[in-house]
């Protein structure tokens, strides 16, 4: 049963190697070395979402939405008030006659226009334009919502990993303690060999979830 462990565990690890070279670039025999933790610019929750939502992509095309359905809004109530033209116009010539001796002359045309009653039809684009506004209005209050609750629940994933990880770092050192006292009982004779293979199996074992928890702390920051 060893041997096919064994043979299994050599599987694994070769695909695993052959896997990450193929992802990575990397030769299968490349020594890996675990980089150093990740550190965080915020030591709470609350700080976190002071700095984090402000430049979120979704919340600010969020707001741009907003604010572009904010001006479409204000443009359909302004269509209610008149339309004012003007126009200035400045002549010269120098052909003058008995009824006109002036080379030069100018007029200024102001024109308004204002449609009192058009069938609803501004009124219909009113409430249509309103109705837009508040859908955006309500998204961006979703989006700031939805980005709130991603970045508490991220802090908090983050907390029970650091706390995870100061759990497996404790068994390590008494599974390492365990070990080093079933070394000193074996030599004594107080202890089979079975008993110390157990007591060395516990301790890698303990290694191996130190890596794991380490590793998912890593990503979770």
């Amino acid at each position: 049963r060893a041997r096919r462990e064994r043979a299994s565990a050599e599987e694994g690890r070769a695909t695993a190697e052959s896997a990450l070279a193929q992802l990575t670039g990397w030769p299968q025999d490349a020594v890996l070395e675990a980089p150093p933790p990740v550190s965080l610019p915020f030591v709470s929750a609350d700080e976190a979402l002071g700095r984090g939502l402000s430049g979120r992509p979704d919340i600010v095309l969020a707001e741009q939405r907003l604010r572009g359905a904010r001006q479409q809004s204000l443009a359909r109530g302004l269509g209610w008030l008149p339309d004012v033209n003007g126009r200035f116009t400045y002549a010269w010539t120098e052909n003058t006659s008995a009824f006109n001796d002036q080379t030069e002359f100018w007029m200024v045309v102001v024109e308004s226009e204002w449609v009192l009653w058009d069938g609803g039809y501004r009124v219909s684009q009113q409430a249509e334009a309103a109705a837009t506004s508040r859908m955006a209005a309500l998204s961006a209050k979703r989006a700031l919502a939805t980005a709130e609750t991603e970045v508490t629940a991220a802090f908090s994933r983050l907390a029970r990993h650091d706390a995870a990880l100061v759990a497996v770092e404790r068994e390590l050192a008494l599974a390492a303690e365990n070990a080093r006292l079933a070394e000193v009982a074996f030599t004594s004779g107080a202890l089979t060999f079975a008993e110390l293979e157990d007591a060395r199996l516990g301790l890698a074992a303990a290694e191996l979830a130190v890596l794991q928890t380490r590793a998912v702390r890593e990503l979770a920051a």
